[in-house]
C-alpha cells in the first residue's frame, strides 16, 4: 500500500489584506479624514456637543466601513469612468498629400 502525500504547510497569512484587529487597514485613512473633517464642522460651524460630535464621527465611520467593508471596489468603482470602446471606420486620409 502505498504512502499518503505529504502535504506542505503554507503560511496563512499570504493573500490576506493587513488589518488592525478586526478593522481593516485601508479604512484607517479615510476615518481619520472622515473624523477630522466632522470635528470641525460639528464643534466648530455647529457648536455641538462632545455627545453629538462622537455619535456623529462614528455615524460617519460606519457608513464608509458598510459601503466598503471588504471589498472597497464594489462601491468605489462606481465613481471612476470606464471608457466606452467602439468600432469605428474611416478612410485614412495622409496629413501631408503632394501636389
Amino acid at each position: 500500500m502505498s504512502e499518503p502525500p505529504k502535504f506542505r504547510a503554507i503560511n496563512p497569512i499570504l493573500g490576506s489584506s493587513p488589518q488592525m484587529g478586526p478593522i481593516p487597514a485601508d479604512l484607517v485613512l479615510p476615518w481619520l479624514t472622515i473624523s477630522f473633517v466632522l470635528l470641525i464642522m460639528c464643534r466648530s460651524v455647529f457648536h455641538l456637543s462632545w455627545a453629538w460630535t462622537g455619535m456623529f464621527i462614528v455615524w460617519g465611520d460606519a457608513t464608509w466601513w458598510i459601503l466598503n467593508g471588504s471589498n472597497p471596489y464594489r462601491f468605489l468603482s462606481k465613481f471612476i469612468g470606464v471608457p466606452k470602446w467602439t468600432r469605428h471606420y474611416i478612410h485614412y486620409k495622409p496629413l501631408h498629400s503632394k501636389r
